[in-house]
């Protein structure tokens, strides 16, 4: 009876009008940040706050937020007296924020009118221990085009759900809600991070919380030639920073062989080379117990890499 109690307790204590504070990190967004606002101040669910720290924008960002903090009041609007980058501006943002719930989104992305809401009540049907939830989305192309992406649930075990982190990044911002609390705990965004720091944070708060996934689409991500993701060099630098930083901190021996060959294959078959991790992985299966025929291909792909 206690139990149930407990558990009851639990699913009032998370309602449906918990404040939800949407982050917006905002750098020379002219071109698409009000329609980003928009699709915020439109969503079927009120209890909302934007915060927009503005990261010293040189166009007319500053203007256009600033007649939205005439228009309505849940607009929060700050700024960075010089460029600081998207992971301390969005830490600036969590920091200022007061919801319990933060959601996330980038200035040229959008949010549908059900996001919030949908969010919200899988979370007040959610178990205490998760603490991130996510969704499927659209890629935005602009007008009248758009293609459904549908991001992987994750696995119900903890092994499984490392290894599907590091064959890919299940979660888009835009499609993301966190709890307040459990981001603050793992450290927020990594300012070491200039990209990726988003797949840094998703690998720090799924090693402590458990996650879930709502099956539809909820968010817009745009896709447009501006766009710091179109800078694929510099990004796979960060990435492969984030695969070796993250398989540093798992423990192997908690993984069944077959999976750990399953990741690194799927590494290989992306071309991404994240050479160290793929070593580390591979080294360490090469002393368990499976057919010799494994072995041998192991070897024979080492031995490749090192050279």
């Amino acid at each position: 009876m206690t139990q149930k109690k407990n558990i009851d307790d639990h699913y009032k204590s998370r309602t449906t009008h918990d404040l939800v504070s949407i982050i917006m990190p905002a750098y020379n967004g002219e071109t698409f940040i009000k329609e980003a606002i928009d699709s915020v101040l439109c969503q079927n669910y009120k209890n909302i706050e934007l915060i927009i720290v503005n990261d010293a924008s040189t166009d007319t960002t500053a203007t256009i937020v600033k007649e939205y903090l005439k228009l309505d009041s849940r607009v929060k609007y700050f700024y960075n007296r010089t460029n600081k980058g998207i992971a301390i501006t969005s830490n600036k943002a969590i920091k200022k924020s007061s919801g319990r719930y933060i959601h996330f989104l980038d200035q040229d992305d959008l949010l549908m009118p059900n996001c919030i809401e949908s969010l919200l009540s899988l979370f007040k049907q959610s178990p205490d221990d998760v603490k991130l939830i996510y969704g499927d989305i659209y890629l935005y192309y602009g007008k009248h085009k758009k293609k459904t992406i549908n991001r992987l649930a994750p696995p119900i075990k903890k092994p499984s759900l490392f290894l599907q982190f590091l064959k890919n990044n299940p979660i888009v911002p835009c499609g993301c809600m966190v709890e307040s609390e459990a981001l603050r705990s793992v450290g927020m965004f990594d300012t070491n991070y200039k990209l990726d720091h988003d797949y840094n944070l998703w690998h720090r708060l799924i090693k402590k919380y458990n996650i879930r996934k709502i099956n539809k689409a909820i968010a817009y991500y745009r896709i447009h030639e501006k766009q710091n993701s179109k800078d694929t060099k510099t990004l796979q630098i960060y990435k492969n920073k984030v695969l070796k930083e993250y398989v540093d901190g798992l423990n192997l021996d908690e993984f069944n062989p077959s999976e750990i060959d399953n990741t690194v294959l799927v590494l290989l078959q992306k071309k991404q080379k994240p050479f160290e991790l793929v070593l580390k992985l591979l080294r360490f299966n090469q002393n368990r117990s499976f057919s010799d025929q494994r072995k041998r291909i192991i070897e024979k792909v080492t031995l490749l890499y090192d050279n």
